[in-house]
């Protein structure tokens, strides 16, 4: 519920120009109420130091670091054999940093701790009926 909008009908709705379209709508809690909010409205603050002559905020620091990226790559990943298949999962990085991915009928591992690759299965290729 927007309360600045609710509070600001209460109050102010009519006073534009309008004619009360329907009198016998209001009802007499509603005119309490809206004595009620006139009586308990909050004083208007005090500025003790005008804003003109105070300067401006100064510029909101942004929380994070601006992000580097870089602009060409570091490794390269050169995969000839790759199938392109939406169904198939050919790539995958470990929990313990190495990449798992198959080639043709061959599954490589490259560790990315020393980049070795290792050569960990293979197998004859399927014929299709």
């Amino acid at each position: 519920m927007d309360f600045d909008y609710a509070h600001y009908m209460l109050m102010e709705g009519n006073k534009k120009g309008k004619e009360k379209e329907n009198p016998e709508v209001t009802s007499p809690s509603r005119e309490a109420y809206l004595k009620q909010l006139a009586e308990n409205k909050p004083p208007t603050p005090v500025e003790l130091i005008p804003n003109s002559i105070l300067s401006p905020p100064p510029p909101s620091k942004s929380s994070k670091p601006m992000r580097y990226i870089p602009q060409s790559s570091e490794r390269t990943l050169d995969a000839p054999d790759t199938l392109d298949d939406f169904y198939l999962n050919l790539l995958d990085l470990g929990s313990r940093n190495v990449l798992s991915i198959a080639l043709g009928n061959t599954v490589y591992l490259w560790n990315a701790a020393d980049c070795s690759t290792r050569r960990r299965k293979s197998i004859p290729p399927v014929v299709r009926i």
